[in-house]
């Protein structure tokens, strides 16, 4: 737990590019709904040991960054999140100092600018939380892409707490994420090491933060009374946990499909975003017709017209016409960064599920078809 310091005199020279880079990694735990004033600053503090210490917090979910500099003598202070990265973004490069001015000024001077933002009390910033036992690792890069293959499938509702998240379950060296809205079910599986298991329900905001934080080979991570936490480098996010019972995903995963089918993945995104211009404004039907190795796709609308176009669809043995969200499959094709996907899938009324062709992980998305078609 950072230290409290309540002196406001010192100073601290830092690189501009590394406070910069900081500030921008902490934005997303920023509160923008501004409930409490307090929620929209980001404390800084200079370290008597030559470190500056950023934190931001939304109650929620915390993100603090230490960042090497010189420090003259120690301060605290809080001042307005997005008010001091715009400042510093404005800057030359270099090296700026950030001294305190009395008791409601931070000085930030670098070059021939100078500027004097409002402070508030740093009393009033909220503590940071007890950190979990980061008791497990893995690659940066698998835990980047799983976020951008499952993060998109989360639900946005606000009144459906169980599903407002995504789902982290740890064990057997197996880390899986797991996210959906009750329409589809995006899961990807990666390696871990360490000891253990967990099994805890994350929120959403929590990975958008974690995405712009997410830097060098390797992270550690861990959870334990109700928190979640990652550290990646001199980089650490806290977030609490969601209740809820999240729905039982392994009951969704379908075995036993009639037909399955790969298809090149750029190639049906191309597709599939010229096709959806036509569809209906609300429910995005794109029709799903397979047939004789390739799959049409066909929308329509009072407004906007009409429009078909084939994919080669690999391997297809059984006809089906199946209606989807297209945005829906869209997110997918857009999320997913391999060559080429599989696709299983028997009839109208049966859910489709796509998975990575290659690769190191065991990704999945299960997409429930429209009635309306």
């Amino acid at each position: 737990m950072t230290r409290s310091v309540s002196v406001r005199t010192g100073g601290v020279q830092v690189s501009r590019a590394l406070l910069l880079a900081e500030l921008a990694a902490l934005l997303g735990a920023v509160e923008t709904k501004n409930t409490m004033p307090i929620l929209a600053m980001v404390r800084i503090e200079a370290d008597a040991a030559g470190v500056l210490l950023v934190r931001a917090t939304d109650l929620d979910v915390t993100v603090q960054s230490s960042i090497p500099a010189t420090v003259s003598g120690p301060f605290a202070v809080a001042v307005d999140a997005r008010r001091i990265h715009d400042v510093v973004r404005g800057m030359a490069d270099g090296e700026i100092r950030l001294e305190p001015v009395g008791d409601s000024r931070l000085s930030i001077s670098g070059g021939a600018a100078r500027f004097n933002l409002p402070t508030a009390p740093v009393e009033g910033f909220p503590a940071a939380p007890d950190v979990p036992a980061l008791a497990f690792a893995a690659r940066s890069d698998l835990l980047a892409r799983s976020i951008a293959r499952t993060l998109f499938a989360v639900s946005r509702d606000a009144h459906r707490l169980a599903i407002s998240g995504a789902l982290v379950v740890v064990g057997g060296e197996r880390c899986s994420l797991a996210a959906t809205d009750g329409h589809r079910l995006g899961l990807d599986v990666f390696g871990v090491t360490g000891a253990g298991e967990f099994r805890g329900l994350v929120p959403r905001k929590a990975f958008v933060a974690l995405r712009k934080l997410l830097a060098g080979d390797n992270v550690e991570f861990g959870c334990s009374e109700g928190l979640f936490a990652v550290r990646a480098g001199s980089r650490l996010l806290t977030a609490r946990l969601l209740t809820g019972a999240f729905p039982d995903y392994e009951k969704v995963l379908l075995t036993g499909f009639d037909a399955a089918a790969t298809v090149d993945r750029a190639a049906l995104l191309a597709a599939l975003s010229r096709v959806v211009l036509c569809s209906d404004g609300k429910s995005r039907a794109v029709s799903f017709a397979i047939a004789d190795g390739h799959v049409t796709l066909r929308a329509e609308s009072v407004e906007a017209g009409d429009a078909v176009e084939a994919v080669a669809f690999a391997g297809a043995s059984h006809e089906a016409t199946i209606g989807l969200n297209g945005d829906y499959v869209t997110e997918l094709l857009t999320a997913v960064d391999c060559p080429e996907l599989r696709v299983d899938y028997s009839g109208a009324i049966t859910p489709v599920q796509f998975s990575a062709v290659g690769g190191d992980s065991d990704y999945r998305y299960v997409l429930m078809p429209l009635r309306t078609m």
